[in-house]
């Protein structure tokens, strides 16, 4: 599923990876068996194609592991890692650390970042002093949620703003989902504009924030009922369907 070109590319990239990472994914598989007195499960069509990219990633490197779990079959590791819906990608911590969540197809730029995450994830550089400052004011761990569309370039930023963040600080627990995958929480969230940030889980914006921005907002959500949004990127907030360039959400092909 990933070009030779671009694999080419990775295995370059992964021979600088200072530690191992594991992948956790969990997914729905093909399996006809019908346990009695479940409820009947939803169909999962993008579980197979991001098995088969997860497959191709780790495949550039020894220094990258994949562990594949069957969402309905591993109920107690389900509930204790919140995995929420499926297909899911974890990047675990130690030391109690939440970890980095990913929902949806790693596709596009949001693969792009993931590469970026993955290759980080063993030694996170140190944040800026201004940022560490911030980062030092959170008092709990604090839930930051970015809702994007593959097609949108500045969802990719907004993506990666949070995954930094996480890498950075312990506290900092992120989530990406991807809305082509997910197209009913547009409805669900009452979304009108993405990239969607949501803070501390009813706190939220949409747009893209600098780091350091997020981090304060973070750090106002845990403070305040009502923290000001922080100020984003010209341009970077796009309507859902709203006219050309705009993200739509349907799976893409």
């Amino acid at each position: 599923m990933i070009p030779e070109q671009v694999l080419a590319a990775l295995r370059q990239r992964f021979e600088a990876l200072p530690a191992p990472v594991t992948i956790d994914y969990f997914h729905q598989g093909e399996s006809g068996i019908i346990v009695p007195g479940a409820p009947p499960r939803s169909p999962c069509p993008a579980c197979g194609p991001t098995k088969e990219t997860l497959e191709d990633l780790v495949g550039v490197s020894p220094k990258l592991r994949l562990v594949t779990h069957e969402f309905h079959a591993e109920p107690q590791l389900v509930e204790s890692w919140n995995i929420e819906r499926i297909p899911a990608l974890l990047l675990r911590r130690g030391g109690g650390a939440p970890p980095l969540r990913y929902y949806g197809l790693p596709q596009g730029l949001f693969f792009e970042v993931l590469v970026e995450v993955i290759s980080a994830f063993p030694a996170p550089p140190a944040p800026s002093a201004a940022l560490a400052e911030v980062l030092d004011r959170l008092t709990d761990t604090v839930s930051i949620v970015v809702v994007g569309s593959l097609r949108h370039p500045a969802a990719a930023q907004a993506v990666a703003s949070a995954y930094q963040l996480a890498l950075f600080s312990n506290k900092i627990e992120a989530t990406v989902i991807e809305v082509e995958t997910f197209p009913e929480l547009v409805e669900e969230l009452g979304l009108s504009e993405l990239p969607a940030t949501i803070v501390a889980g009813k706190h939220g914006f949409s747009g893209v924030a600098n780091t350091l921005a997020l981090a304060q907002f973070a750090v106002d959500a845990q403070q305040s009922d009502s923290p000001a949004a922080p100020q984003v990127a010209p341009g970077s907030a796009t309507a859902i369907g709203g006219g050309p360039g705009a993200p739509p959400v349907s799976a893409p092909q």
